[in-house]
Protein backbone atom coordinates (compact mmCIF):
# COMPACT_ATOMS: atom_id res chain seq x y z
CA UNK A 1 0.00 0.00 0.00
CA UNK A 2 1.48 3.34 -1.02
CA UNK A 3 0.28 4.89 2.25
CA UNK A 4 2.70 2.59 4.11
CA UNK A 5 5.76 3.83 2.21
CA UNK A 6 6.75 6.80 4.46
CA UNK A 7 6.27 4.75 7.63
CA UNK A 8 8.38 1.81 6.57
CA UNK A 9 11.00 4.00 4.92
CA UNK A 10 11.45 5.71 8.29
CA UNK A 11 11.65 2.31 9.97
CA UNK A 12 14.33 1.19 7.52
CA UNK A 13 16.39 4.38 7.86
CA UNK A 14 16.06 4.32 11.65
CA UNK A 15 17.21 0.70 11.77
CA UNK A 16 20.21 1.55 9.62
CA UNK A 17 21.01 4.47 11.95
CA UNK A 18 21.00 2.20 15.02
CA UNK A 19 23.12 -0.38 13.21
CA UNK A 20 25.65 2.28 12.22
CA UNK A 21 25.72 3.65 15.77
CA UNK A 22 26.43 0.21 17.24
CA UNK A 23 29.06 -0.55 14.61
CA UNK A 24 32.75 -0.60 15.57
CA UNK A 25 35.01 2.08 14.13
CA UNK A 26 35.49 5.84 13.92
CA UNK A 27 32.53 8.19 13.91
CA UNK A 28 33.25 9.23 10.33
CA UNK A 29 33.23 5.61 9.15
CA UNK A 30 29.94 4.88 10.87
CA UNK A 31 28.41 8.06 9.49
CA UNK A 32 29.51 7.03 6.00
CA UNK A 33 27.94 3.59 6.42
CA UNK A 34 24.68 5.16 7.51
CA UNK A 35 24.54 7.70 4.68
CA UNK A 36 25.46 5.13 2.04
CA UNK A 37 23.06 2.41 3.22
CA UNK A 38 20.16 4.80 3.85
CA UNK A 39 20.59 6.45 0.46
CA UNK A 40 20.72 3.05 -1.25
CA UNK A 41 17.53 1.87 0.45
CA UNK A 42 15.72 5.09 -0.41
CA UNK A 43 16.90 5.07 -4.03
CA UNK A 44 16.12 1.40 -4.63
CA UNK A 45 12.69 1.71 -3.04
CA UNK A 46 11.83 4.52 -5.45
CA UNK A 47 13.27 2.77 -8.50
CA UNK A 48 11.41 -0.47 -7.73
CA UNK A 49 8.08 1.36 -7.98
CA UNK A 50 9.06 4.02 -10.51
CA UNK A 51 6.49 2.91 -13.13
CA UNK A 52 3.79 3.26 -10.48
CA UNK A 53 5.02 6.69 -9.37
CA UNK A 54 5.23 7.94 -12.95
CA UNK A 55 1.70 6.86 -13.85
CA UNK A 56 -0.24 7.35 -10.65
CA UNK A 57 -2.16 10.60 -10.21
CA UNK A 58 -3.06 11.03 -6.55
CA UNK A 59 -5.87 13.35 -5.53
CA UNK A 60 -5.60 15.02 -3.12
CA UNK A 61 -1.93 15.56 -2.22
CA UNK A 62 -1.90 18.04 0.68
CA UNK A 63 -2.50 17.74 4.40
CA UNK A 64 -4.70 19.88 6.65
CA UNK A 65 -5.51 20.03 10.34
CA UNK A 66 -7.74 17.21 11.56
CA UNK A 67 -11.14 18.31 12.84
CA UNK A 68 -11.86 15.00 14.58
CA UNK A 69 -9.91 12.93 17.08
CA UNK A 70 -10.09 9.29 18.13
CA UNK A 71 -11.98 8.73 21.41
CA UNK A 72 -9.59 7.32 23.99
CA UNK A 73 -11.77 4.28 24.73
CA UNK A 74 -11.88 3.42 21.02
CA UNK A 75 -8.10 3.72 20.77
CA UNK A 76 -7.64 1.46 23.79
CA UNK A 77 -10.21 -0.97 22.39
CA UNK A 78 -8.12 -1.37 19.23
CA UNK A 79 -4.61 -1.30 20.71
CA UNK A 80 -5.22 -2.07 24.39
CA UNK A 81 -3.58 -5.50 24.38
CA UNK A 82 -0.44 -4.16 22.74
CA UNK A 83 -0.25 -1.08 24.97
CA UNK A 84 -0.60 -3.20 28.11
CA UNK A 85 2.28 -5.45 27.05
CA UNK A 86 4.36 -2.43 25.99
CA UNK A 87 3.63 -0.62 29.24
CA UNK A 88 4.47 -3.72 31.28
CA UNK A 89 7.77 -4.05 29.45
CA UNK A 90 8.62 -0.39 30.04
CA UNK A 91 7.80 -0.64 33.75
CA UNK A 92 9.90 -3.79 34.00
CA UNK A 93 12.83 -2.10 32.27
CA UNK A 94 12.57 1.06 34.39
CA UNK A 95 11.87 -0.55 37.77
CA UNK A 96 15.42 -1.43 38.79
CA UNK A 97 17.19 1.76 37.60
CA UNK A 98 14.38 3.93 39.01
CA UNK A 99 14.57 2.16 42.37
CA UNK A 100 18.36 2.53 42.45
CA UNK A 101 18.08 6.21 41.52
CA UNK A 102 15.59 6.93 44.30
CA UNK A 103 17.69 5.01 46.82
CA UNK A 104 20.73 6.96 45.68
CA UNK A 105 18.92 10.24 46.18
CA UNK A 106 17.79 9.22 49.65
CA UNK A 107 21.24 7.98 50.65
CA UNK A 108 22.91 11.15 49.34
CA UNK A 109 20.38 13.31 51.16
CA UNK A 110 21.07 11.40 54.36
CA UNK A 111 24.82 11.63 53.79
CA UNK A 112 24.57 15.33 53.00
CA UNK A 113 22.62 16.02 56.18
CA UNK A 114 25.12 14.16 58.34
CA UNK A 115 28.06 15.71 56.52
CA UNK A 116 26.67 19.19 56.83
CA UNK A 117 26.22 18.71 60.57
CA UNK A 118 29.83 17.55 60.78
CA UNK A 119 31.08 20.35 58.50
CA UNK A 120 31.92 18.02 55.52
CA UNK A 121 31.44 19.11 51.85
CA UNK A 122 28.62 17.35 49.94
CA UNK A 123 29.21 15.18 46.86
CA UNK A 124 26.76 15.09 43.98
CA UNK A 125 27.87 11.73 42.54
CA UNK A 126 28.96 11.15 38.94
CA UNK A 127 25.86 9.29 37.78
CA UNK A 128 23.51 11.88 39.20
CA UNK A 129 25.40 14.80 37.74
CA UNK A 130 25.53 13.11 34.34
CA UNK A 131 21.99 11.85 33.96
CA UNK A 132 20.04 13.79 36.55
CA UNK A 133 19.62 17.06 34.61
CA UNK A 134 18.59 15.25 31.43
CA UNK A 135 16.12 13.10 33.32
CA UNK A 136 14.60 16.13 35.03
CA UNK A 137 14.41 17.99 31.70
CA UNK A 138 12.77 15.02 30.00
CA UNK A 139 10.23 14.61 32.78
CA UNK A 140 9.45 18.31 32.64
CA UNK A 141 8.90 18.35 28.88
CA UNK A 142 6.81 15.18 29.06
CA UNK A 143 4.64 16.66 31.82
CA UNK A 144 4.09 19.88 29.86
CA UNK A 145 3.14 18.00 26.67
CA UNK A 146 0.84 15.68 28.59
CA UNK A 147 -0.97 18.53 30.33
CA UNK A 148 -1.26 20.57 27.09
CA UNK A 149 -2.67 17.71 25.00
CA UNK A 150 -5.02 16.60 27.79
CA UNK A 151 -6.36 20.10 28.48
CA UNK A 152 -6.95 20.70 24.76
CA UNK A 153 -8.93 17.46 24.46
CA UNK A 154 -6.32 15.32 22.66
CA UNK A 155 -6.50 12.46 25.15
CA UNK A 156 -5.10 9.84 22.79
CA UNK A 157 -2.13 12.10 22.09
CA UNK A 158 -1.67 12.66 25.83
CA UNK A 159 -1.45 8.94 26.52
CA UNK A 160 0.93 8.48 23.59
CA UNK A 161 3.20 11.21 25.00
CA UNK A 162 3.71 9.16 28.18
CA UNK A 163 4.51 6.00 26.23
CA UNK A 164 6.89 7.83 23.88
CA UNK A 165 8.79 9.43 26.74
CA UNK A 166 9.25 6.08 28.46
CA UNK A 167 10.27 4.43 25.18
CA UNK A 168 12.85 7.09 24.35
CA UNK A 169 14.36 6.83 27.82
CA UNK A 170 14.46 3.02 27.61
CA UNK A 171 16.02 3.00 24.14
CA UNK A 172 18.68 5.53 25.24
CA UNK A 173 19.62 3.38 28.24
CA UNK A 174 19.85 0.24 26.10
CA UNK A 175 22.02 1.91 23.44
CA UNK A 176 24.39 3.14 26.14
CA UNK A 177 24.58 -0.32 27.70
CA UNK A 178 25.27 -3.75 26.25
CA UNK A 179 25.90 -3.29 22.51
CA UNK A 180 25.68 -7.00 21.74
CA UNK A 181 22.05 -7.43 22.81
CA UNK A 182 20.96 -3.86 22.03
CA UNK A 183 19.91 -4.45 18.37
CA UNK A 184 17.52 -7.24 19.31
CA UNK A 185 15.70 -5.08 21.85
CA UNK A 186 15.96 -1.69 20.16
CA UNK A 187 14.40 -2.84 16.88
CA UNK A 188 11.00 -3.86 18.34
CA UNK A 189 11.05 -0.82 20.61
CA UNK A 190 11.77 1.28 17.53
CA UNK A 191 8.74 -0.23 15.80
CA UNK A 192 6.65 0.76 18.81
CA UNK A 193 8.05 4.30 18.74
CA UNK A 194 7.23 4.67 15.05
CA UNK A 195 3.73 3.23 15.50
CA UNK A 196 2.94 5.67 18.31
CA UNK A 197 4.34 8.61 16.34
CA UNK A 198 2.04 7.75 13.43
CA UNK A 199 -0.94 7.40 15.78
CA UNK A 200 0.02 10.73 17.36
CA UNK A 201 0.23 12.42 13.97
CA UNK A 202 -3.21 11.41 12.70
CA UNK A 203 -4.74 13.06 15.75
CA UNK A 204 -3.60 16.42 14.40
CA UNK A 205 -3.43 16.18 10.59
CA UNK A 206 -5.32 14.43 7.80
CA UNK A 207 -5.11 14.16 4.03
CA UNK A 208 -6.73 17.06 2.27
CA UNK A 209 -10.32 16.49 1.05
CA UNK A 210 -10.54 13.18 2.88
CA UNK A 211 -14.00 11.98 3.91
CA UNK A 212 -13.65 13.36 7.40
CA UNK A 213 -10.36 11.62 8.11
CA UNK A 214 -11.52 8.13 7.16
CA UNK A 215 -8.72 7.17 4.76
CA UNK A 216 -6.07 8.95 6.82
CA UNK A 217 -7.09 7.01 9.90
CA UNK A 218 -7.69 3.48 8.66
CA UNK A 219 -4.79 3.45 6.19
CA UNK A 220 -2.29 4.54 8.83
CA UNK A 221 -3.85 2.51 11.62
CA UNK A 222 -3.10 -0.62 9.58
CA UNK A 223 0.60 0.18 9.92
CA UNK A 224 0.20 1.17 13.59
CA UNK A 225 -1.56 -2.10 14.41
CA UNK A 226 1.01 -4.19 12.52
CA UNK A 227 4.03 -2.52 14.14
CA UNK A 228 2.56 -2.68 17.66
CA UNK A 229 1.57 -6.32 17.15
CA UNK A 230 5.08 -7.37 16.12
CA UNK A 231 6.73 -5.35 18.88
CA UNK A 232 4.32 -6.73 21.51
CA UNK A 233 4.90 -10.32 20.41
CA UNK A 234 8.63 -9.95 21.09
CA UNK A 235 8.17 -8.00 24.32
CA UNK A 236 5.71 -10.55 25.69
CA UNK A 237 8.23 -13.34 25.06
CA UNK A 238 10.98 -11.23 26.63
CA UNK A 239 8.90 -10.52 29.73
CA UNK A 240 8.07 -14.20 30.13
CA UNK A 241 11.61 -15.48 29.69
CA UNK A 242 13.41 -12.82 31.73
CA UNK A 243 11.04 -12.73 34.71
CA UNK A 244 10.09 -16.41 34.95
CA UNK A 245 7.68 -17.89 37.47
CA UNK A 246 10.03 -19.72 39.79
CA UNK A 247 8.34 -21.08 42.90
CA UNK A 248 11.34 -19.99 44.94
CA UNK A 249 10.36 -16.37 44.45
CA UNK A 250 8.33 -14.56 47.16
CA UNK A 251 4.65 -15.52 47.13
CA UNK A 252 3.55 -11.88 46.94
CA UNK A 253 5.58 -11.42 43.76
CA UNK A 254 4.15 -14.62 42.29
CA UNK A 255 0.64 -13.39 43.04
CA UNK A 256 1.27 -10.12 41.23
CA UNK A 257 2.65 -11.99 38.23
CA UNK A 258 -0.35 -14.30 38.22
CA UNK A 259 -2.63 -11.24 38.19
CA UNK A 260 -0.61 -9.75 35.34
CA UNK A 261 -0.81 -12.99 33.33
CA UNK A 262 -4.55 -13.08 33.94
CA UNK A 263 -4.95 -9.55 32.58
CA UNK A 264 -2.94 -10.47 29.46
CA UNK A 265 -5.07 -13.55 28.88
CA UNK A 266 -8.26 -11.52 29.37
CA UNK A 267 -7.13 -8.88 26.88
CA UNK A 268 -6.02 -11.56 24.44
CA UNK A 269 -9.41 -13.29 24.66
CA UNK A 270 -11.16 -9.95 24.24
CA UNK A 271 -9.18 -9.18 21.11
CA UNK A 272 -10.21 -12.54 19.66
CA UNK A 273 -13.93 -11.87 20.07
CA UNK A 274 -14.46 -9.50 17.15
CA UNK A 275 -12.81 -11.60 14.41
CA UNK A 276 -15.05 -14.51 15.38
CA UNK A 277 -18.34 -12.84 16.30
CA UNK A 278 -17.97 -9.95 13.86
CA UNK A 279 -17.31 -12.28 10.94
CA UNK A 280 -20.20 -14.52 11.98
CA UNK A 281 -22.71 -11.66 12.10
CA UNK A 282 -21.36 -10.09 8.93
CA UNK A 283 -21.78 -13.30 6.98
CA UNK A 284 -25.19 -13.95 8.50
CA UNK A 285 -26.35 -10.47 7.52
CA UNK A 286 -25.30 -10.68 3.87
CA UNK A 287 -24.86 -14.22 2.60
CA UNK A 288 -26.24 -17.71 2.86
CA UNK A 289 -24.55 -19.63 5.66
CA UNK A 290 -25.71 -23.23 5.13
CA UNK A 291 -22.56 -24.28 3.30
CA UNK A 292 -19.32 -22.98 4.79
CA UNK A 293 -16.43 -22.68 2.37
CA UNK A 294 -13.40 -20.55 1.62
CA UNK A 295 -14.74 -19.90 -1.89
CA UNK A 296 -15.89 -16.30 -1.76
CA UNK A 297 -18.12 -16.74 -4.80
CA UNK A 298 -19.87 -19.98 -3.84
CA UNK A 299 -22.81 -18.14 -2.27
CA UNK A 300 -23.98 -17.23 -5.78
CA UNK A 301 -24.98 -20.82 -6.43
CA UNK A 302 -28.02 -20.41 -4.14
CA UNK A 303 -28.36 -16.68 -3.47
CA UNK A 304 -31.11 -14.42 -4.81
CA UNK A 305 -30.90 -10.66 -5.14
CA UNK A 306 -33.73 -8.15 -5.41
CA UNK A 307 -33.15 -5.04 -7.50
CA UNK A 308 -35.70 -2.65 -8.97
CA UNK A 309 -38.39 -4.92 -7.45
CA UNK A 310 -37.22 -7.82 -9.60
CA UNK A 311 -35.58 -11.08 -8.54
CA UNK A 312 -32.10 -11.91 -9.87
CA UNK A 313 -30.90 -15.53 -9.76
CA UNK A 314 -27.17 -15.13 -9.10
CA UNK A 315 -26.32 -18.67 -10.15
CA UNK A 316 -26.67 -17.74 -13.83
CA UNK A 317 -24.05 -15.03 -13.40
CA UNK A 318 -21.89 -17.41 -11.37
CA UNK A 319 -21.83 -19.98 -14.17
CA UNK A 320 -20.93 -17.32 -16.74
CA UNK A 321 -18.24 -15.89 -14.45
CA UNK A 322 -16.65 -19.32 -14.04
CA UNK A 323 -16.67 -19.73 -17.82
CA UNK A 324 -14.82 -16.45 -18.27
CA UNK A 325 -12.34 -17.38 -15.55
CA UNK A 326 -11.58 -20.71 -17.22
CA UNK A 327 -11.52 -19.77 -20.89
CA UNK A 328 -10.51 -16.11 -21.31
CA UNK A 329 -6.88 -15.49 -22.20
CA UNK A 330 -5.23 -12.13 -21.58
CA UNK A 331 -7.13 -9.04 -20.42
CA UNK A 332 -9.83 -8.18 -22.96
CA UNK A 333 -12.25 -5.38 -22.09
CA UNK A 334 -15.74 -6.49 -21.10
CA UNK A 335 -18.97 -4.51 -21.20
CA UNK A 336 -21.49 -5.06 -18.42
CA UNK A 337 -24.38 -3.03 -17.07
CA UNK A 338 -23.88 -0.29 -14.51
CA UNK A 339 -25.77 -0.14 -11.20
CA UNK A 340 -25.56 2.18 -8.17
CA UNK A 341 -22.92 1.30 -5.58
CA UNK A 342 -23.43 -1.60 -3.18
CA UNK A 343 -25.66 -3.41 -5.65
CA UNK A 344 -24.97 -6.15 -8.20
CA UNK A 345 -23.22 -3.97 -10.78
CA UNK A 346 -19.65 -4.64 -11.93
CA UNK A 347 -20.01 -8.27 -10.86
CA UNK A 348 -18.13 -9.74 -13.83
CA UNK A 349 -15.16 -7.39 -13.58
CA UNK A 350 -15.02 -7.91 -9.81
CA UNK A 351 -14.98 -11.72 -9.93
CA UNK A 352 -12.84 -12.16 -13.06
CA UNK A 353 -10.44 -9.25 -12.74
CA UNK A 354 -11.04 -8.34 -16.37
CA UNK A 355 -11.10 -4.63 -17.24
CA UNK A 356 -14.54 -3.15 -17.84
CA UNK A 357 -15.62 0.13 -19.40
CA UNK A 358 -16.64 1.19 -15.91
CA UNK A 359 -16.44 -0.81 -12.69
CA UNK A 360 -17.26 0.46 -9.23
CA UNK A 361 -17.24 4.12 -10.19
CA UNK A 362 -17.58 5.73 -6.77
CA UNK A 363 -14.19 4.56 -5.52
CA UNK A 364 -12.49 6.29 -8.44
CA UNK A 365 -14.61 9.42 -8.00
CA UNK A 366 -13.87 9.64 -4.30
CA UNK A 367 -10.13 9.02 -4.62
CA UNK A 368 -9.65 11.22 -7.70
CA UNK A 369 -12.37 13.84 -7.62
CA UNK A 370 -10.74 15.81 -10.43
CA UNK A 371 -11.34 12.83 -12.71
CA UNK A 372 -14.97 12.49 -11.69
CA UNK A 373 -16.32 13.76 -15.00
CA UNK A 374 -14.35 11.06 -16.83
CA UNK A 375 -15.91 8.35 -14.67
CA UNK A 376 -19.40 9.78 -15.09
CA UNK A 377 -18.85 9.98 -18.84
CA UNK A 378 -18.04 6.27 -18.92
CA UNK A 379 -21.17 5.52 -16.91
CA UNK A 380 -23.17 7.58 -19.40
CA UNK A 381 -21.61 5.73 -22.33
CA UNK A 382 -22.37 2.29 -20.82
CA UNK A 383 -25.98 3.32 -20.32
CA UNK A 384 -26.11 4.65 -23.86
CA UNK A 385 -24.68 1.46 -25.39
CA UNK A 386 -27.28 -0.71 -23.68
CA UNK A 387 -30.17 1.74 -24.20
CA UNK A 388 -29.77 3.15 -27.70
CA UNK A 389 -31.42 1.64 -30.75
CA UNK A 390 -28.87 3.38 -32.96
CA UNK A 391 -26.60 0.48 -33.94
CA UNK A 392 -23.91 2.70 -35.38
CA UNK A 393 -23.65 4.78 -32.20
CA UNK A 394 -23.42 1.65 -30.03
CA UNK A 395 -20.67 0.20 -32.25
CA UNK A 396 -18.82 3.50 -32.21
CA UNK A 397 -18.76 3.60 -28.41
CA UNK A 398 -17.76 -0.06 -28.05
CA UNK A 399 -14.90 0.42 -30.50
CA UNK A 400 -13.83 3.53 -28.55
CA UNK A 401 -13.38 1.42 -25.41
CA UNK A 402 -12.10 -1.67 -27.31
CA UNK A 403 -14.89 -3.88 -25.98
CA UNK A 404 -14.42 -7.55 -26.86
CA UNK A 405 -17.03 -9.29 -24.70
CA UNK A 406 -20.57 -8.04 -24.02
CA UNK A 407 -22.61 -9.26 -21.05
CA UNK A 408 -26.41 -9.40 -21.33
CA UNK A 409 -27.81 -10.93 -18.14
CA UNK A 410 -30.67 -10.43 -15.74
CA UNK A 411 -29.16 -7.25 -14.34
CA UNK A 412 -28.99 -5.70 -17.81
CA UNK A 413 -32.60 -6.73 -18.42
CA UNK A 414 -33.60 -5.00 -15.17
CA UNK A 415 -31.81 -1.72 -15.87
CA UNK A 416 -32.14 -1.32 -19.65
CA UNK A 417 -35.08 -1.38 -22.11
CA UNK A 418 -35.79 -4.44 -24.23
CA UNK A 419 -35.49 -2.42 -27.42
CA UNK A 420 -31.90 -1.50 -26.55
CA UNK A 421 -30.92 -5.06 -25.72
CA UNK A 422 -32.45 -6.47 -28.91
CA UNK A 423 -29.75 -4.86 -31.02
CA UNK A 424 -27.19 -7.36 -29.72
CA UNK A 425 -29.27 -10.11 -31.35
CA UNK A 426 -29.21 -8.12 -34.59
CA UNK A 427 -25.43 -7.73 -34.28
CA UNK A 428 -25.20 -11.51 -34.15
CA UNK A 429 -27.45 -11.87 -37.20
CA UNK A 430 -25.29 -9.35 -39.08
CA UNK A 431 -22.10 -11.24 -38.24
CA UNK A 432 -20.72 -8.51 -35.97
CA UNK A 433 -20.85 -10.67 -32.85
CA UNK A 434 -21.25 -14.29 -31.86
CA UNK A 435 -22.74 -15.92 -28.79
CA UNK A 436 -19.60 -16.98 -26.93
CA UNK A 437 -21.46 -18.41 -23.92
CA UNK A 438 -25.10 -18.82 -22.98
CA UNK A 439 -27.22 -20.14 -20.13
CA UNK A 440 -30.89 -19.50 -19.21
CA UNK A 441 -30.06 -16.19 -17.53
CA UNK A 442 -26.96 -14.83 -19.30
CA UNK A 443 -25.61 -14.38 -22.80
CA UNK A 444 -21.98 -13.42 -23.42
CA UNK A 445 -21.33 -12.04 -26.91
CA UNK A 446 -17.86 -11.85 -28.46
CA UNK A 447 -17.11 -8.98 -30.81
CA UNK A 448 -15.97 -10.05 -34.30
CA UNK A 449 -15.14 -6.64 -35.72
CA UNK A 450 -11.55 -6.93 -34.48
CA UNK A 451 -10.93 -10.11 -36.57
Amino acid sequence: NSWDYPTFLLLSVGSIAVGAYLRQGRVSERAGVFVGAAAAVGLLSVLAFLPFHNNYHPFPTGIVAAKWQTPLLNFLGIHGLFLFILGSSLVSAAWTPATMYVRGLLSRRSHTSVGAAAGEPSESGGERSGTGPWLVLGCGVTLLLFVYTAVTGFWVAAVIVLFLAALVWTVARILCGDRETAPYVVFPLGMAVLALLVAFGVEFVRVQDDIGRMNTLFKHYLAVWTLLAMASAFLLWRLATRSGLSLRRPKSLLRWRAVWAGVVLLLLASSMMYPVLGTWHRIGDRFLTEDRTLDGAAYMEKAMHWDQDQLLVLDWDYQAIRELQDRIQGSPVILEGWAPQYRWGARFSIYTGLPAVVGWGWHQEQQRMEYRETVLQRVSHVDEIYTTTNNRRALELMEQYEVEYIIVGQLEEVYYPEAGLDKFVRFEEDGLTEVWYENPGVKVYRALWYN
